[in-house]
């Protein structure tokens, strides 16, 4: 990774995961940017796992106030995780004596999984995954028990929203907790996407306290994490962060992986979350599966757009990554459609429709989308004009 802040990055990447790198007080004794440091941390979400990095190893070399942005962060998070822990223990019993199989992702999963400690990954939700069939009723519970849907729907708003979207958001305001319900863990209308009742159907239980937590596969979880980063164009390290010693501790059959991948389509989507993991955080892989990656050009391309953008370009809105992924046309063409055409929660929210109007929700989108992209044309164009004007009067006050 290359850019002027090569250093502060390479802490960064260092204080990732919870291995302990013999590097980081080499590092933090350099005269560091730590103004930076800090900034880039809270947008990538690996604060608090680099706060307890360097609490535990060098806290003396530390400048006092980050010291105490850090510990800050730690205590906030460990307080909020044990916070949502607590909240889906108690929601899982409710479920259960509705008799709606139900499974935890993410979340206090990947915590407990990943870095062994819930209070060591950042996370602001809990996410369960159900089988469409019984949203309405999982609904109703989480009304029963206090929490706002943060769209309203009609009844017939909800079956047009089960068509077109697959999760939905509810709140709880006095304890502050977000929930998404998903009744698939990536939207149906890809080739890529495993159905929700296969997974729940093979359930795989993870214990945190005294109680055993459905959750999905191992191999389904690297799937669904490589997925979920692609999706999202790889702009933030803490996803990659997740997966590293997910690799390093191998609770998964390679075999398994290879033919779920090849099975979903999945192959470049899932090879490029494992390369990453490897370049960045130096999760160990099988001699042939590294072999094939580095003889897989377009990996290796798409691999090197990630790592040069990563920290140094705030911004990664390009859809490229995600497209790239993408191994069958017909994906491709879901992506834009779905981008263009498809109604969103904010043409819900705008007007509400009865389902034989629901044709009109597209022209809607459309002119959203056209406004919308006139916004930022203007901005750009206003934001150029200003820019030459400055030059222009710079240039004739040195005259």
């Amino acid at each position: 990774m290359t850019n002027r802040k090569q250093r502060e990055n390479e802490l960064l990447l260092c204080c990732g995961t919870t291995e302990v790198s013999p590097k980081i007080k080499a590092l933090v004794a350099e005269n560091l940017d730590w103004e930076y440091i800090l900034k880039t941390a809270r947008r990538h979400r690996v604060m608090v796992i680099l706060s307890w990095h360097l609490q535990s190893i060098c806290p003396a070399a530390i400048p006092q106030q980050v010291l105490t942005s850090l510990q800050k962060a730690l205590r906030k998070n460990i307080h909020h995780s044990l916070h949502l822990t607590k909240e889906l223990l108690n929601l899982l019993p409710l479920f259960e004596a509705a008799a709606i199989p139900v499974l935890a992702i993410k979340g206090p999963i990947l915590a407990q999984l990943a870095y062994n400690k819930l209070g060591l990954r950042q996370f602001s939700d809990l996410d369960i995954l159900i089988q469409p069939e019984p949203v309405h009723e999982v609904n109703q519970i989480l009304r029963d028990n206090d929490y706002q849907p943060r769209l309203h729907l009609t009844p017939a708003q909800e079956t047009l929203f089960l068509k077109y979207d697959h999760e939905r958001a509810f709140y709880h305001p006095e304890k502050s907790i977000k929930i998404d319900i998903h009744w698939s863990i990536i939207s149906h209308k890809f080739s890529f996407s495993p159905h929700s009742k296969t997974l729940l159907q093979n359930p795989y239980h993870v214990t945190i306290g005294n109680q055993k937590v459905p959750t999905i596969s191992p191999e389904n979880r690297l799937l669904f994490l490589c997925a979920h980063g692609a999706k999202h164009n790889w702009n933030q390290l803490n996803w990659i962060a997740d997966i590293a010693p997910l690799l390093k501790q191998q609770s998964f059959s390679w075999d398994k992986v290879r033919k779920k991948a090849g099975k979903l389509g999945t192959k470049t989507m899932i090879l490029l979350g494992i390369f990453l993991a490897y370049k960045l955080f130096n999760a160990p892989l099988p001699p042939e599966l590294l072999k094939k990656i580095e003889e897989y050009p377009k990996l290796t391309l798409l691999g090197k757009q990630v790592e040069e953008k990563m920290l140094t370009d705030p911004s990664l809105t390009s859809n490229n990554i995600y497209l790239g992924t993408m191994e069958s046309r017909s994906d491709k063409f879901t992506f834009w459609f779905d981008v263009i055409m498809t109604p969103t929660a904010r043409e819900f929210e705008l007007l509400p429709l009865p389902k034989w109007l629901e044709i009109l929700y597209y022209p809607i989108l459309l002119l959203r989308l056209a406004v919308k992209c006139s916004i930022i044309f203007l901005s750009k164009s206003f934001a150029s004009l200003r820019l030459g004007a400055i030059n222009l009067k710079y240039h004739e006050d040195n005259r």
